[in-house]
C-alpha cells in the first residue's frame, strides 16, 4: 500500500544490497535523525538471500521514530529496475534519494526542501564532503553550479547533481529509471531538463558521500566514462540516446589498455585532490599531467571538468 501523503511530506528512498551492516545502520539513523520530522523511509532490499542484513534492517526500523518500510525484491533487480519498483509504491509529494554507505546531515531534508520551495525549483542536490571508506575526508563537492541555467551548461560536461543528494518532487520522479549501466543519474537529469524541469544545487554541505572501493562504478570508471561521454554528446544536440544505441557505441568504444590507463590516471587524480601528504600530492600531479598527454579519454575528462568547473 502506498504510504499516505501529507501536503510537504517526503519519502527518503534507500536502496541496500551487500553493504556492511553497520554501514547501513549509520545511513538509516542519520534519516531518523532528521530535523524534519514528516519523512517516510523506504528501504529497498536487492539481494533477497541477504538474510543477515534484512533482518538487521527490519528489526532497526522496527526501533526508529518515524514511519518506515522495507521492500525486499523477488530477485536481483539492479538499481533501476529497484528505484522504479520503489517510486510506484510512493505517494509522497515529496522523495529524497539517499545511498547505503552514505549520511545525511541532519539539516539536510528540512534544509534542501526550504530551498527548493524557495526557488521553485523542481528537482536538487547539495554540496557533500567525499569520504574515504574509513571515514577520512577526501574531498569537499562544493563549486557544483547552482542556479537551473548553469546546470542546463554544465550537463552538457558531467553530472553536476549528485545522485545520492536529490530532492525534488514526486511529479520528476515519474520519469523513471532507465537500465543505463553507471550512469542513471546522468540519463535521468538529461532526460528531466529536457522535459521541462527546472534543477538546483542547494549551497550546503549537507551530506557525506563515501568513495566506495568496491562499488559498480568504481570497478567500471572508464565504461562509465563512455556512457557519460555518449549521454552528454547527444544531451548537446538536445536528443536522448537510447538504450541499445548506447550499449553498442560502448562495446565498440572500449579498449582494455585504454581502460587500464584511464583508471590509474583517475585513481592519481584523486590523490591529487584529496588531503594526502603533500609528498604524494605533488607526486600524484606529476602523473596526472603525463596521463594527460598519453591518454586521450582522461584528458577529455579533464577538460570537460574544467569546462564544467567554469560554468559554475
Amino acid at each position: 500500500m502506498p504510504f499516505y501523503a501529507h501536503d510537504n511530506s517526503v519519502a527518503v528512498l534507500l536502496p541496500i544490497y551487500r553493504e556492511h551492516v553497520s554501514a547501513v545502520e549509520r545511513a538509516i539513523n542519520s534519516i531518523a535523525k532528521q530535523t524534519y520530522r514528516d519523512i517516510n523511509l523506504v528501504v529497498v532490499a536487492d539481494d533477497p538471500d541477504n538474510r543477515a542484513l534484512i533482518d538487521c534492517v527490519e528489526s532497526l526500523l522496527d526501533r526508529i521514530p518515524i514511519a518506515s518500510r522495507l521492500i525486499v525484491n523477488p530477485e536481483n533487480m539492479g538499481l533501476s529496475r529497484s528505484l522504479n519498483l520503489a517510486l510506484s509504491s510512493i505517494d509522497a509529494p515529496y522523495v529524497c534519494r539517499m545511498d547505503a554507505d552514505d549520511f545525511s546531515h541532519p539539516l539536510r531534508v528540512e534544509r534542501q526542501l526550504e530551498y527548493l520551495l524557495t526557488n521553485q525549483l523542481d528537482l536538487i542536490g547539495c554540496y557533500m564532503n567525499v569520504c574515504s571508506e574509513s571515514g577520512d575526508l577526501l574531498y569537499k563537492e562544493d563549486r557544483l553550479p547552482v542556479e537551473p541555467d548553469s546546470i542546463k551548461k554544465a550537463l552538457a560536461y558531467k553530472n553536476c547533481v549528485m545522485h545520492p543528494t536529490w530532492l525534488g518532487k514526486r511529479e520528476v520522479f515519474s520519469l523513471g529509471y532507465r537500465q543505463v549501466p553507471l550512469a542513471e543519474d546522468l540519463d535521468f537529469l538529461i532526460r528531466a531538463v529536457l522535459a521541462g524541469y527546472s534543477l538546483g544545487n542547494c549551497p550546503e554541505c549537507l551530506f557525506d558521500y563515501t568513495l566506495s572501493t568496491g562499488s559498480v562504478s568504481r570497478n567500471n570508471q572508464y565504461r562509465q566514462f563512455l556512457v557519460q561521454d555518449i549521454l552528454t554528446r547527444e544531451y548537446r544536440n538536445h536528443r536522448v540516446v537510447s538504450q541499445r544505441a548506447l550499449g553498442s557505441e560502448v562495446e565498440r568504444k572500449w579498449r582494455a589498455a585504454d581502460d587500464v590507463r584511464y583508471c590509474s590516471a583517475v585513481a592519481d587524480l584523486n590523490v591529487m585532490l584529496g588531503h594526502g601528504s603533500r609528498a604524494d600530492r605533488v607526486r600524484a600531479t606529476t602523473r596526472v599531467f603525463s596521463a594527460a598527454v598519453i591518454s586521450q579519454p582522461f584528458r577529455k575528462k579533464i577538460l570537460t571538468n574544467v569546462v564544467a568547473a567554469f560554468i559554475s
